[in-house]
């Protein structure tokens, strides 16, 4: 048996499509690509930059969110599995943003790597990337909601509430927070958005929340060419810190889409018309940490040049079966990529999301998420919430060999749009 090292399964997921997602004709999808692609476009040329637009900024953020939640994870538990959706968080938080003024405004679009747009060319271009991320594609569901729950004691600004409803497409809700039921409420929506994936994001509201900005994203691909089942074997995975589990290791053979880089090699996994892809990157075995290696060189620029460096190439590639849950509250990985003003109640500025005398600040921005890979497709979902509250004061050269047993990193991207959808690293996989 081969030994596997410690997986750590880094999952991103960025797709957060604001709205209820409705059906949509191929040609409509094309046309809403094509919207995306001019939008961002007319965005660079707007801030004077020919090379940097919204999803490549949303992309930027999204592995800087993994690389520091992976920080913060090695302060506790090292061999946590780490997913993460970078869309839906940058989209409740644009939705945030909205609502914030002068530094924190600053702030929390700098930290969304905005800082080069407007905030009307942000809301712009995120109005345009919901639309595009609708899949026509029969073996892809690829579903995106946004709901803002407001306390009805509060009573929040009309413009703030029209740019959430009409550009992002959230479903407003004024309820009464002191009711048990209305946490029911909230739970089912998240329930009903990710198909029963994730079946909560709250289990109590607290007396001085007076909003919840949500986000609930969920994605199933059947593969372009599945697994055989016959073929998934019992495979020994070694983690990172030497121990060793048995997992059921899926097996195929053709030619893939293959990139062999400085230090790790890489496939993509299509599914359905290609229209989204799985990447899995695994770094050479050697090093105690394999994917601390490969994530000092995971940058937003580096990911753009492996993506346009993949070419086809026959090979074998095993790859486990797992199931991966994510959650944790983004407070201090947020904090630490610049937005701590918006979490300080004594610094923060929403007075452009209510009008109320004591200071409104984002109390916790709660993120779950979870990743299913087997020899049909895969299953994911992720989840934001953002809490306001209010403040009291070496293979062949001809042929490769890509044997997934040892930490790897995921990454789940939209073709048409180049929007990452889902990232994670594995870690370990239970006993």
């Amino acid at each position: 048996m081969k030994k596997i090292v410690k997986l750590a399964a880094l999952a991103l997921a960025i797709p957060v499509l604001l709205g209820a997602l409705i059906a949509s004709s191929k040609s409509e999808a094309e046309t809403n690509r094509a919207v995306i692609t001019a939008a961002t476009e007319q965005l660079a040329v707007q801030a004077g930059s020919s090379k940097t637009d919204l999803i490549s900024a949303n992309n930027a953020f999204g592995i800087d969110l993994l690389k520091e939640n992976i920080k913060l994870a090695k302060n506790t538990d090292g061999s946590k599995n780490i997913i993460i959706g970078p869309t839906s968080v940058s989209l409740a938080l644009s939705m945030t943003a909205n609502g914030a003024d002068g530094q924190t405004k600053d702030d929390m679009l700098s930290s969304l790597k905005y800082g080069q747009f407007s905030l009307n060319q942000i809301n712009d271009g995120n109005k345009a990337l919901i639309a595009s991320l609708v899949s026509s594609d029969p073996a892809v569901v690829l579903q995106s909601a946004n709901a803002l729950w407001a306390n009805k004691e509060i009573t929040f600004l009309t413009p703030f509430l029209d740019t959430c409803s009409t550009i992002y497409g959230a479903k407003v809700s004024v309820l009464d927070f002191s009711l048990p039921e209305t946490v029911v409420i909230i739970n089912k929506w998240i329930a009903d958005q990710t198909k029963g994936k994730i079946d909560s994001i709250i289990d109590k509201l607290a007396a001085d929340e007076i909003l919840l900005l949500t986000n609930a994203t969920y994605f199933k691909g059947t593969w372009s060419i599945p697994f055989d089942k016959q073929s998934t074997q019992p495979t020994n995975f070694m983690s990172s810190s030497g121990k060793t589990t048995s997992v059921p290791m899926m097996n195929r053979s053709g030619n893939f889409n293959y990139l062999k880089g400085t230090g790790f090699q890489a496939v993509e996994l299509p599914y359905g018309e290609k229209h989204i892809s799985m990447f899995v990157f695994l770094p050479d075995q050697g090093a105690s940490k394999p994917n601390d290696t490969f994530l000092a060189q995971f940058t937003a620029q580096n990911w753009q040049t492996w993506i346009n460096g993949f070419k086809s190439k026959p090979g074998s590639l095993s790859l486990p079966k797992f199931k991966a849950t994510y959650e944790t509250n983004l407070r201090d990985a947020l904090s630490a990529l610049g937005m701590a003003c918006a979490f300080d109640p004594s610094c923060a500025n929403f007075k452009k999301m209510c009008d109320v005398k004591l200071p409104v600040y984002i109390g916790k921005v709660i993120h779950k998420t979870i990743l299913e890979v087997d020899e049909k497709g895969t299953e994911a979902a992720a989840t934001t919430s953002v809490h306001m509250m209010l403040g009291a004061a070496a293979p062949s050269p001809d042929r490769f060999n890509m044997v997934v047993d040892h930490p790897f990193v995921v990454v789940i991207r939209d073709n048409q749009s180049g929007s990452i959808l889902f990232l994670a690293t594995i870690e370990d996989f239970p006993s």
